[in-house]
């Protein structure tokens, strides 16, 4: 039988660091250390309707602590009885570990090349391992996918996927599906360290009295992009990713805020990537022991109520009828 990620989850996620992903042959050369790329020329501009005002840090060691509690406290230490791997759904845990029998593939640790092969390489391993370890913890989120979202013109340099509900048939009732999670990822030829490190720095957007008299810097547009793309989603929960570095963050209900974590490397131990993408996926979900997004004063709302409203908060405190009752509407 091994010794399976599934005996141990908790041990497992403190322990599981990603791999490293090279980059493929055909990309751009990548910049010097400490140096933006200078390719993220994102198609978004300014704009009077966009309410983003602040960037507000979440305190360094206040994210960690708070990830390795939730570990503790709700991530199970016992065996499960079941298998990493369900074939049925196509799930598996596939982040390699020295402490279980999880084994990194040459045939999926490519060196991505393009944005394709990129999302491929996120999705095998830490978003495909987040997916399954929810899973099992929690049975009531199975109908929860990651899947692909929409393209659109910056569809060579930002993608996204999304943590939510996707019924592949229409629901009864006229009941919606449910965005909890969106997860965007720029490869680091485009999104460089030091980019990134900009992005998590920005502190506030340039104020507009008219559409054409700001300017945006690199770091502006990926926070327009983020802010406008999780608003049509009315998904106010985020995740930036080059996959050599993670950054973790939502929306305040009004929009004109944003709380960000500071940058996890994908070698992080303390905690680990796979850590935080479970503890975030969970707090997204509105699942109990998670994080909570500040209010902002008396913000109006820029997006409807029932939207932004936590699935677990729905239901009085009970996740498991919150759950059930998010899978019929």
């Amino acid at each position: 039988m091994g010794n399976r990620a599934s005996d141990n989850l908790q041990l497992y996620l403190t322990n599981a660091t990603l791999p490293f992903m090279s980059v493929g042959e055909g990309t751009p050369p990548l910049p010097p250390f400490g140096h933006k790329s200078h390719r993220n020329n994102l198609q978004v501009r300014p704009e009077k309707t966009r309410r983003l005002e602040l960037m507000l840090h979440i305190e360094e060691l206040q994210f960690k602590r708070s990830v390795q509690e939730y570990i503790c406290e709700y991530i199970p230490s016992h065996a499960l009885g079941v298998d990493d791997l369900d074939k049925l759904a196509r799930e598996d845990i596939t982040v390699p570990c020295q402490l279980f029998d999880i084994l990194l593939s040459e045939r999926d640790n490519t060196s991505p090349g393009d944005m394709y092969e990129f999302f491929r390489w996120l999705d095998i391993f830490p978003l495909g391992t987040a997916k399954r370890v929810m899973h099992l913890v929690y049975p009531e989120t199975k109908a929860w996918k990651v899947f692909l979202g929409e393209r659109d013109v910056d569809e060579s340099m930002f993608q996204h996927s999304m943590w939510g509900l996707r019924p592949t048939n229409p629901l009864p009732n006229g009941a919606q599906s449910r965005n909890s999670l969106v997860i965007a990822f720029q490869p680091p030829w485009i999104l460089s360290p030091q980019d990134l490190k900009c992005f998590v720095e920005c502190t506030y957007m340039p104020s507009i009295a008219t559409d054409s008299d700001a300017r945006y810097d690199s770091e502006h547009r990926i926070w327009a992009k983020l802010s406008d793309l999780c608003l049509s989603k009315h998904c106010p929960w985020f995740v930036l990713s080059t996959c050599w570095g993670w950054v973790f963050g939502a929306f305040s209900n009004g929009w004109t805020r944003a709380f960000v974590s500071p940058i996890i490397s994908f070698d992080s131990e303390e905690p680990t990537v796979l850590s935080c993408l479970v503890y975030w996926f969970a707090s997204s979900t509105g699942l109990p022991g998670t994080w909570k997004i500040p209010k902002v004063g008396d913000e109006p709302l820029a997006i409807p109520s029932e939207f932004i409203c936590d699935v677990f908060d729905v239901m009085h405190c009970d996740a498991k009828a919150a759950l059930a009752l998010a899978l019929l509407t």
